[in-house]
């Protein structure tokens, strides 16, 4: 293959520059075969060189880098100001990087990081201040024009803390993992060294470290940590009181998702929804465990409606599973076997499609909210439903398998399919392995 002119490399790298992280990667990954002196060779060189910036630049803004386009935090800034604040660096302090590049290797995590990657950000804070550097101006810009975003001040107070964030967030999985004696004491002399630097710190410096927490609601562990378990009426008051609203907006989002649940919507949908009532729980719990709360307080009864209207909710939903079911594999009285009326399948039409998913959404919510079920106040009418579709599925299986064997079945195509969907929805009540073992009997029958 021809190596590429200057004029397609520059619209290469260009593109390659402007990628996003995750890009970068699967580029890397996805060149590191090539060779030689073709076209992808060049391609892969680039690639690799920006994936070794980035590695550098992303170790030098780390304590802010969850930000820059997060959605876990109300202080939020555009990504290209990331790779322009980078670009100033390199052009105002290029030794500077070079230290900071010679630094970025492995090193033990339990050390304090090289001081060189926190004046490396007190140098980004600085540019983007007085905006005298091209670049830093363009960042500042892009920042002050983001939508809802914190702007450019507020970048650069985020900026200011890198310092103590650096070292909290190298250990912030200890601390949302199970906060003992000595990780509180290192949760509040972080917070304290942050309040020195300016005394409007605090929320920042909370706010950056939920930004990376795939659960960001566990940031109420830290906040609970330094006030001591606060009680709620004192915390909603505070300039930390945001987080708990946060916590039950979401709570609430979770549970108008669910309420809005169609079991016409399909299997994932009701898999999506079974998760929002695990993340609306978990919360809950969290909140609970965080945050001391009454019933008539500021946020305790509002949590107590959400948590009750989230039960309702799941409660109306497994209900309606059971009929579901009944009406994916339609029954009809029959005398055929042993003399008695019992409940045939009625097979005198193909499965209904429509019905078919609907009982299969619902299945798959029930599934999905297994594990939450006892400590969600409805593990009862889980249960119920469970036991009853089982009860049906087991008959229904039953009595297919034999009819089939005994070549009293008038479609045996037909026969196999709700066999089929009966399979299928004994994996959702029961679990795989007991499909399985009805996919065998159908087999052999």
């Amino acid at each position: 293959m021809a190596a590429l002119s200057p004029s397609k490399l520059k619209i290469v790298r260009t593109i390659v520059e402007t990628a996003p992280d995750s890009a970068i990667r699967s580029l890397e990954m996805a060149l590191s075969a090539e060779g030689g002196s073709g076209a992808l060779s060049a391609v892969r060189e680039l690639v690799e060189t920006e994936a070794a910036d980035r590695f550098v630049r992303n170790a030098v803004f780390a304590p802010v880098k969850a930000l820059f386009g997060a959605s876990n935090s109300k202080l939020y800034f555009p990504p290209r100001a990331l790779a322009l604040m980078w670009r100033g660096l390199k052009s105002t302090a290029p030794e500077l990087i070079r230290e900071a590049a010679a630094h970025c290797g492995p090193w033990d995590a339990e050390l304090e990081s090289p001081s060189v990657l926190n004046e490396l950000c007190a140098i980004a804070a600085k540019g983007l201040r007085e905006r005298t550097q091209t670049d830093f101006t363009a960042a500042a810009e892009l920042c002050d024009a983001y939508p809802n975003g914190g702007g450019a001040t507020a970048l650069g107070n985020c900026l200011d803390l890198s310092p103590m964030t650096r070292g909290a967030l190298a250990r912030l999985s200890e601390w949302v993992s199970r906060m003992t004696m000595e990780r509180t004491v290192s949760v509040r002399l972080a917070y304290r060294d942050t309040l020195e630097v300016a005394p409007d710190a605090g929320p920042r410096f909370f706010e950056m470290l939920a930004a990376p927490l795939p659960e960001p609601w566990l940031i109420l562990r830290v906040i609970s940590a330094v006030m001591d378990r606060p009680h709620e009426s004192y915390l909603s008051e505070s300039e930390l009181g945001t987080f708990g609203e946060r916590t039950l907006d979401d709570i609430e989002q979770c549970t108008n998702f669910v309420r809005k649940f169609q079991a016409d919507d399909g299997v994932e949908a009701g898999r999506k929804a079974g998760q929002m009532v695990q993340r609306a729980l978990l919360q809950v719990f969290e909140f609970e465990g965080a945050i001391e709360t009454t019933r008539v307080g500021p946020w305790g009864g509002r949590l107590g409606r959400l948590r009750e209207s989230l039960a309702q909710c799941v409660e109306r939903i497994l209900s309606s599973a059971g009929d579901a079911v009944n009406a994916a594999l339609p029954v009809e009285t029959s005398r055929l076997r042993g003399g008695a009326n019992r409940g045939a399948p009625k097979m005198s039409d193909d499965p209904d499609a429509r019905l078919v998913k609907r009982a299969e959404a619902l299945l798959a919510f029930s599934d999905e909210v297994r594990s939450a079920a006892a400590n969600g106040g409805f593990s009862g009418a889980r249960n119920r439903m469970i036991e009853k579709a089982n009860q049906r599925l087991d008959h229904y299986i039953d009595y297919l398998i034999a009819v089939m064997r005994d070549n009293e079945v008038d479609d045996r195509e037909r026969a196999r399919k709700y066999l089929e969907i009966a399979a299928n929805f004994i994996a959702y009540t029961r679990d795989e392995k007991t499909a399985q073992i009805v996919r065998r009997r159908l087999a052999a029958a």
